[in-house]
């Protein structure tokens, strides 16, 4: 058991976290953004200036949302490699080299359910390694389904709208989009539940195992 290696996680947590909430912020103002948008596609005489602050506003707020994805991929990604690096040098009893944390997210069909058993292990592990609590199943399938759906939904509404032929089709795609923005919340949220739950673990395994070294970090804060 390499112990003496193991890596403070914290940091990652909170900033992941943080990051989800800003998105969640986002999101609702994007939805609502897309839905004035398709109001004044309803009207029978659409005022273009309004319709042209409006697309600039969704321009503005979807690169925003583009930009806060990436930094949430960058840092969940990097939590979640250290969580399961940190098990494997305690030993816990896990199905994967440590690299697939990070690559199971971006082969495709193997990203469609290998990050979900990973999440599975990281926690059941971390439980079990800390003496703490039982898993809850229900949050992580609820997590993983809340992914999948929005991830579907938003496919689909991107489909639709490059298929649009008339003015019928683009309003019904802006729907499923504004839906599909929606849909993310609740999956976002329970990541958040996921990531504050086992990050607490986390920290019970350093205290039992190292002591030394998160003692180092909160110093090191609080300097």
């Amino acid at each position: 058991m390499k112990s003496q290696q193991l890596k403070y996680n914290g940091k990652r947590a909170s900033i992941t976290k943080t990051i989800i909430g800003l998105l969640i912020g986002i999101t609702l103002l994007n939805a609502f953004s897309k839905f004035m948008d398709y109001q004044l596609l309803q009207q029978k005489t659409i005022d273009l200036q309004q319709l042209g602050a409006n697309d600039l506003q969704n321009w503005l707020l979807g690169n925003t949302y583009f930009l806060g994805l990436l930094l949430l991929t960058y840092f969940f990604v990097s939590w979640f490699r250290r969580a399961y690096h940190n098990l494997h040098l305690l030993g816990a009893e896990l199905s994967f080299d440590e690299r697939w944390a990070t690559w199971s997210w971006f082969v495709p069909v193997l990203n469609l359910f290998r990050p979900y058993k990973i999440m599975e292990e990281i926690w059941e592990q971390s439980a079990k390694l800390s003496r703490h609590q039982r898993v809850n199943y229900w949050l992580l399938g609820a997590w993983w389904a809340s992914f999948l759906v929005s991830y579907l939904l938003s496919h689909f509404s991107s489909q639709l709208m490059l298929k649009a032929q008339n003015i019928r089709g683009v309003h019904l795609s802006n729907l499923l989009e504004i839906f599909a923005d929606l849909s993310a919340i609740p999956g976002m949220v329970l990541l958040f539940l996921l990531i504050h739950r086992i990050s607490k673990l986390e920290e019970k395994l350093i205290r039992i195992y190292h002591r030394p070294q998160l003692e180092a970090h909160l110093l090191k804060g609080a300097a």
